[in-house]
């Protein structure tokens, strides 16, 4: 809106509660009071003592009383009915006018449209606009005349109202910039004929302060935003002079009024402020208004009749375990992988406290003191693991975030006791404040496959509760989640080096056929295919894998024709214990479809294994096991240990190195021992597609094969350079 379309809004307000200048006889000075206050958050018990302060301030005369908003919520009492009490006792108190918060839009923009309505003090914003016309949805400004004094009021909306609420909320709903708008409201009241110039606004004290430089021609800045009273000061509240403007708050959820004495001088058809005065008047002892002791007693029993009765017990010492189980029931409730709520959500529970055992409906209202629906997204690895490092650094600030499903152990961050892959997605389940990039968690943003649970954060604890009568953080830390499945496919083109030694061919010559043992020294092409399924239900995990190696070789490029193959398959069961170690049972095969040159057949090998592995940091994973392996083409039995070792990361580039190490150590009378090496450096290119560099090594020893003695170790490596296709599924 333009400011010809501002200015006419405040003069049209003037002219209905404004005097005019030939109107006004009397002394030639005259002090005025301005009670302010900030940050109610919907404190209804405390509003019949700041009505019987206020207005015993207001029955002496030259007094106005103002509100910087945030009023409305989150306060269970007042959330009940939607701020439609707290609006009722602010308007029998008699605030003059009050700004538009951005925790007044927690009930919606419509909703808070018509508690507007309601009040009988203008809500003012000079920046909350209709994001389709933008025109204002709120009066941006008002004057009123105190004492002969003419006092012009602007409201602000703060830019983070955006952060504070929820998309859903806001819709429809656009927030420009308070600063361009306080300029502009200023000047309209000036050129209004106000004497005196406030601006209302709940913005933080950094830039409640730059505002009262920037805005020039405003006399005080009602800020908000405060949580408590400046440590560094005598008197509560706070109060500076910056440029001419003093900026004034008091401490959060309206335990005390603000009180400002302004002296004023005539000054031609005007007035001059003058000296100032400031102090802060107590809420607890303050006499009670008895008209709005009644209003908030008749609420206060409708509340408690619908909170009343026991839901069950929560087993939890500090807020943080709150935390966790808010963000477990949240997990369970929409059946995620991983559950997320913030530390703002439960900001009473670090404040105030919290009960400890038995808890009714009331207390899981003042505990979830911010409520909001639960909603499913799936985030890629990359994105939960960056949310998870941040969350976590914001300690003791609004921003931090807890979380089940999700635990750092020995210096690297895993899922359900699996460690966290960057390119996998995970169904994460949180609050739709968060969803929507709330707190800055720009991450959610990037999100998929949004679903709205429908169930709010405070009834889902109550369910949980009534279902199962306690709640601690133990309970969610040994759950695994929901069924889930999973698959992969991945398909690579890469020229190969291919180098074996001497004893590779005696050992083939012999009868060998291991099938890792394969080609010759030479160039190659080279295709892999591979394919994957799992599935996990609670501690249990069984996947199967399939791998399949195809191509040509020659001496160079130019003379590939020669075919080369390996297919290997491994079915693995894994029970998670959640203990150091986690047993697992394994059974495979590996063969070839084309016979291995001096070989005289193809390998046909089965194996089985059994023992356990354990996550030993990050993404490495070590495996001890013993095993058998049967060749069924040579009859060649083999039994023994095997040891094994795998490692994964992704760097912030997006490229990927994954390792994997395994050794057998023969028992049997032909005592082989063996060694696989692979190495994988992935390089994203374009969407699915990757570059990939591969180098493998082998090694492979037999004292007898066939039943007779051979030499030297068999070795070979190869070298893979080529392009890699492949996607992942996951399905719940």
């Amino acid at each position: 809106m333009s400011r010809v379309k501002n200015f006419s809004l405040c003069l049209v307000i003037v002219l209905l509660t404004g005097r005019t200048r030939a109107a006004l006889a009397g002394p030639e000075t005259v002090t005025l009071t301005i009670l302010h206050t900030n940050d109610l958050s919907g404190d209804l018990r405390g509003a019949a003592g700041r009505a019987a302060l206020i207005r015993r301030a207001l029955a002496g005369g030259r007094a106005i009383a103002l509100d910087a908003g945030n009023g409305l919520s989150p306060d269970p009492l007042s959330a009940h009915d939607r701020g439609a009490t707290m609006v009722e006792a602010m308007s029998r108190t008699g605030y003059a006018a009050a700004a538009v918060g951005g925790r007044d839009f927690d009930f919606g923009a419509d909703t808070l449209r018509v508690r507007a309505a309601e009040a009988r003090f203008p809500f003012l914003s000079a920046n909350v606009l209709d994001a389709a016309t933008g025109r204002l949805l709120f009066r941006p400004c008002a004057t009123f005349t105190v004492g002969g004094v003419r006092v012009g009021v602007a409201g602000l909306t703060p830019a983070e109202a955006v952060r504070l609420t929820t998309a859903e909320r806001l819709k429809g709903v656009k927030v420009s910039d308070p600063f361009a708008a306080a300029r502009s409201a200023v000047r309209d009241l000036r050129e209004g004929g106000a004497d005196y110039v406030i601006l209302l606004t709940s913005m933080r004290e950094a830039d409640a302060l730059d505002l009262a430089r920037s805005a020039e021609g405003a006399d005080l800045v009602v800020a908000g935003d405060y949580h408590r009273p400046s440590e560094a000061r005598a008197t509560v509240g706070m109060a500076w002079l910056m440029g001419g403007a003093r900026v004034v708050s008091t401490p959060k959820q309206g335990d005390y009024v603000g009180r400002l004495e302004v002296a004023f001088a005539r000054e031609g058809a005007g007035w001059r402020a003058g000296d100032v005065r400031w102090g802060a008047l107590a809420v607890e002892g303050a006499p009670q208004d008895t008209g709005v002791a009644r209003l908030v007693e008749g609420r206060a029993a409708a509340f408690e009749r619908a909170m009343k009765g026991v839901v069950g017990r929560v087993e939890a010492g500090t807020g943080e375990e709150v935390g966790q189980v808010l963000a477990g029931v949240a997990r369970r409730r929409g059946g995620g992988e991983i559950g997320v709520v913030n530390r703002g959500a439960l900001e009473a529970v670090f404040q105030e406290g919290f009960r400890r055992g038995v808890w009714t409906r009331l207390d899981v209202a003042q505990t979830v003191r911010f409520d909001g629906h639960l909603v499913a997204v799936t985030l890629r690895g990359d994105r939960v693991r960056s949310l998870f490092q941040r969350g976590q650094g914001l300690r003791g600030q609004p921003g931090e975030l807890f979380f089940s499903g999700v635990e750092r152990r020995g210096g690297g961050v895993l899922v359900n006791g699996r460690p966290l892959m960057d390119g996998e997605d995970y169904r994460v389940v949180t609050s739709d404040f968060l969803a929507g990039g709330g707190d800055g968690h720009a991450e959610f943003r990037s999100g998929r496959r949004r679903s709205d649970l429908s169930a709010g954060i405070r009834q889902s604890l109550i369910d949980y509760l009534m279902a199962n009568w306690s709640a601690s953080p133990e309970d969610f830390r040994g759950e695994r989640g929901t069924r889930i499945w999973q698959g992969s496919w991945a398909m690579t083109g890469s020229f190969v080096r291919n180098f074996i030694n001497d004893a590779v061919d005696r050992y083939r010559t012999q009868g060998e056929r291991a099938a890792f043992l394969s080609g010759v020294t030479a160039v190659a092409w080279s295709g892999k295919m591979s394919a994957g399924a799992g599935y996990e239900v609670g501690r249990s995990v069984a996947r199967i894998e399939t791998r399949l190696d195809f191509g040509q070789v020659g001496r160079g490029l130019r003379d590939l024709a020669k075919s080369s193959d390996q297919i290997d398959v491994a079915a693995t069961y894994r029970y998670r214990t959640g203990g150091i170690v986690d047993p697992l049972l394994s059974a495979g095969l590996l063969t070839a479809f084309t016979p291995q040159a001096g070989a005289g057949g193809r390998p046909f090998q089965v194996r089985g294994n059994i023992g356990f592995q354990r996550q030993v940091a990050g993404g490495l994973v070590a495996r001890f096991s013993g095993r058998g392996q049967r060749d069924l083409s040579s009859k060649a039995n083999d039994v023994g240990t095997e040891v094994g070792v795998e490692y994964r990361r992704r760097l912030k580039s997006g490229v990927t190195y994954s390792g994997r190490v395994r050794t057998f150590l023969g028992l049997t009378d032909r005592r082989v021992t063996s060694f696989e090496n692979y190495n994988v450096l992935s390089v994203p290119l374009v969407g699915l597609l990757h570059l990939t560099v591969q180098g493998n090594l082998y090694t492979y020893r037999a004292d007898y094969i066939q039943g007779k003695a051979t030499q030297g170790t068999a070795f070979r490596s190869d070298l893979n350079v080529g392009l890699t296709y492949g996607v992942n599924w996951k399905w719940y």
